[in-house]
């Protein structure tokens, strides 16, 4: 269903410009692409090939991506730890994540962008640049780097020519399957290194292929063939920033020197933006000055997936007065999904602090109010307009809003949890129950309702019962590091301090870098008097994050 007119634009002033022909490149089009920069064709082609969320019914040619969309981080529901493709995320993401990309390569330099085609069989289309020339395919992409080699030799694959393992794409390229028999490749053109990848848990090319060898086996294979183009381990006095997945993997399994590798990463000016993002949002686990610091730099940043990343983190590193300030220059940001996130969040702070920009503010927040009314099909806008009605004081609209969301998808389970708080929150109990009844009948295994029903009983002094069923939301999504831990705090309340550490050890265990689970636990262990576990765990938080705050007391 794709035609002309998603990528170049209204066909209308081409139709003009037919009849009465001149030497005008766009020809009457809008968006020519005809040698567009690299920044409007990827833009173009993101609309399409990315993980994103619409901000309006459509697109508009000559709007950013960023305008019309907003476009997924490397979360770790969506990709690997490396950043390699996980579930179906498209090109877009890891893309933008490669080096040909900082280099200036663009989606038409391997694609024929009518048919999609490449445009050499085989290793020929990455030929193009990585040659016995060492020369790009256009002068506009930096050659830097580039050697002048024969990539397509044993010497270089050490495989068999021809076979599957002598493809550029099966060592940097690769894929899984979407939709039973949809290969689609990884666009990251990465460097495989098995016992790397080993450590981390990241999936790898070579073992992948060679899967009846061992790893050690085949990861020493490796190191021999390519020693000399891996990267040199960092040397301690120059103090290099450290690598992206070695960062994240510390950073989402709270290793030692987490904060101290997401500081230095931060800092390197050569980061692909949509890895700024998605290290940015790791940042409020390790809440310090200069987290504090790095997250107010990222809401000047040049890209807007890393402003946009920095609004979502801004509130819990810094307090809300210093919030406004940072915030309110990005009420006029150029792009609309920055501008609205920053608006939104700015609507979350007191009011009383919200004065000096009350017009701007107004602004912003209808911009936002015509996102969600333009995407009023979907059952999220709906839940997003009455959050927007309870901030600004039209909570008569409220109810209408949730109900209109859960007719448009009854599953969505943010809106029915949110009404039956609504609804019990306004004395209308019966009501209330009435809605997470139905709830838990379309979805009985949801710990999520499990959850919110066990905070209900608690509310009504059901103590036995309400255990139960915060004890089945845990079995239900034992990965869900809330339920665990507000379990735990219910055992602690209800006067079992065993029952209370037991549950948060065990949410450690799989979560090391829950900082709010570890700073209960540590409270718990002292009330107890285990003052030898206290110094355990509060000493693995020093070493995740010596700057933590909470260590100045200790």
């Amino acid at each position: 269903g794709v035609g002309c007119q998603a990528c170049h634009g209204p066909a209308s002033g081409h139709l003009e410009w037919v009849q009465k022909p001149d030497r005008n490149a766009a020809k009457g089009f809008d968006v020519p692409l005809h040698n567009a920069s690299q920044g409007t064709i990827v833009e173009t082609c993101a609309r399409c090939h990315s993980r994103r969320a619409p901000l309006a019914d459509g697109f508009q040619n000559n709007h950013r991506f960023m305008d019309d969309y907003l476009p997924s981080t490397l979360t770790r529901e969506l990709y690997e730890i490396d950043g390699k493709i996980k579930d179906e995320v498209f090109e877009w993401g890891s893309f933008t994540q490669s080096k040909m990309f900082a280099k200036g390569v663009q989606c038409t330099d391997c694609h024929n962008p009518h048919s999609g085609e490449l445009k050499a069989p085989g290793n020929g289309v990455c030929l193009q640049c990585h040659n016995t020339a060492g020369k790009p395919v256009r002068p506009q992409i930096d050659g830097k780097g580039l050697q002048a080699k024969n990539y397509d030799s044993p010497e270089h694959h050490h495989h068999e020519p021809g076979s599957a393992g002598a493809q550029c794409t099966s060592c940097h390229m690769p894929g899984r399957y979407y939709m039973v028999n949809d290969y689609r490749h990884d666009h990251g053109f990465t460097l495989p290194d098995p016992l790397h990848a080993r450590r981390i848990g990241a999936p790898d090319a070579c073992q992948a292929c060679h899967r009846d060898m061992p790893g050690k086996e085949l990861g020493s294979k490796f190191r021999e063939w390519f020693a000399s183009e891996l990267p040199a381990k960092p040397n301690a006095s120059s103090n290099p920033a450290p690598r992206f997945d070695d960062t994240l993997w510390k950073a989402r399994n709270g290793k030692p020197g987490a904060s101290r590798a997401l500081h230095l990463l931060l800092a390197d000016a050569n980061l692909p933006a949509i890895r700024r993002a998605t290290l940015l949002a790791e940042l409020p686990s390790y809440p310090s000055p200069r987290s504090a610091e790095l997250v107010a730099l990222g809401l000047k940043d040049a890209d807007p997936l890393v402003r946009h990343s920095a609004i979502q983190a801004l509130p819990a590193l810094v307090a809300p007065p210093q919030q406004v300030l940072l915030l309110a220059p990005l009420l006029g940001d150029p792009i609309r999904a920055v501008r609205s996130a920053a608006a939104w969040q700015l609507a979350q702070l007191p009011p009383q602090e919200l004065a000096s920009i009350e017009p701007e503010l107004n602004k912003g927040l209808a911009e936002y109010e015509a996102i969600q009314d333009a995407l009023a099909e979907r059952a999220e806008a709906n839940f997003n307009l009455a959050m927007l009605y309870e901030r600004t004081g039209r909570s008569e609209q409220v109810e209408s809003a949730l109900r209109t969301a859960l007719a448009r998808n009854e599953n969505y389970l943010p809106a029915r949890v949110t009404l039956f708080q609504w609804l019990e929150a306004n004395g209308r109990d019966a009501d209330a129950r009435q809605v997470l009844k139905e709830g838990l009948r379309l979805q009985p295994t949801s710990g999520l309702l499990h959850h919110v029903n066990g905070l209900a009983l608690v509310r009504q002094g059901q103590h036995a019962q309400a255990m139960k069923e915060l004890r089945e939301a845990v079995r239900l999504a034992p990965d869900d590091d809330q339920f665990r831990y507000v379990l735990a705090i219910a055992l602690h309340d209800g006067g079992d301090l065993d029952g209370a550490c037991h549950e948060l050890e065990a949410l450690l265990q799989k979560h090391p870098a829950n900082r709010a689970a570890r700073l209960a636990l540590i409270d718990y262990l002292r009330e107890s008097g285990q003052f030898q576990k206290v110094q355990q765990f509060t000493a693995e938080l020093e070493q995740q994050n010596p700057d933590d705050p909470s260590l100045k007391r200790e």
